[in-house]
């Protein structure tokens, strides 16, 4: 079997790399999951009001590093500096986190840890959510006005992906739509309502007719599992 490498979306913002390999190279899975604290998970709190017997089971078979450090306490520059290797101030983006209509951060010229697995036979995926910007065709010097029929620029798969199905940003972030590839899957034509400020907050701003919030999630399971398959 060819090497593969997943990167998913297995919750609302989480973010996940798989590799399945043959013989003499390794699985490798990495899962970011945004917010999630370290007292969540049950094995490391008890009194947590989660319930995470998955995690639980593997913290119980492999290794817990409880003393880690990240570059960054937002989205964007943690991806970057993930994917990189990198301090994440050494991009244009100095605090915050990229738009959904956010230009690429990232050079293509720039070597990821998906090429350096490219480079060791491995098959790559990006499955979910992205948010390091990508390059949108334009109709007009307006705000937002994206040419949806158009070819996306530098989507992963300019940076060391072989199979890339994406949100351009987070799930609260317009456009609503998918990227296959390097291309939109559905034109954004619809205006989805700002929801009000709480824990479901959804900016507004164009939306695909088609696109639903709530089966998100499992539209990305779904791809995840059919290219492992």
């Amino acid at each position: 079997m060819k090497n593969i490498l997943r990167l998913g979306l297995l919750a609302l913002t989480n973010f996940a790399f798989q590799i399945h390999a043959s013989n003499s190279k390794p699985n490798i899975i990495f899962i970011l999951a945004d917010d999630l604290g370290f007292g969540d998970i049950q094995a490391n709190n008890p009194a947590s009001k989660l319930s995470t017997p998955h995690l639980n089971q593997m913290v119980k078979d492999g290794m817990t590093f409880t003393d880690t450090h990240s570059n960054s306490a937002v989205c964007t520059p943690t991806r970057y500096g993930i994917l990189t290797g990198r301090y994440c101030w050494r991009t244009s983006l100095k605090k915050g986190v990229l738009n959904g209509f956010g230009s690429a951060l990232m050079d293509p010229d720039r070597k990821t840890v998906a090429d350096l697995l490219q480079q060791n036979g491995y098959q790559t995926a990006c499955i979910g959510k992205w948010h390091l910007g990508l390059d949108m065709a334009k109709k007009s010097d307006k705000k937002n006005d994206i040419d949806y029929s158009k070819e996306v620029k530098n989507t992963p798969l300019a940076y060391g992906f072989d199979v890339s199905f994406i949100l351009p940003g987070s799930l609260n972030m317009a456009p609503y739509t998918y990227v296959d590839g390097n291309q939109f899957t559905e034109a954004a034509t619809l205006n989805q309502p700002r929801t009000p400020f709480n824990i479901s907050i959804i900016s507004g701003g164009p939306k695909a007719p088609s696109f639903d919030f709530e089966s998100v999630t499992d539209l990305f399971t779904e791809k995840a599992e059919k290219f492992m398959d």
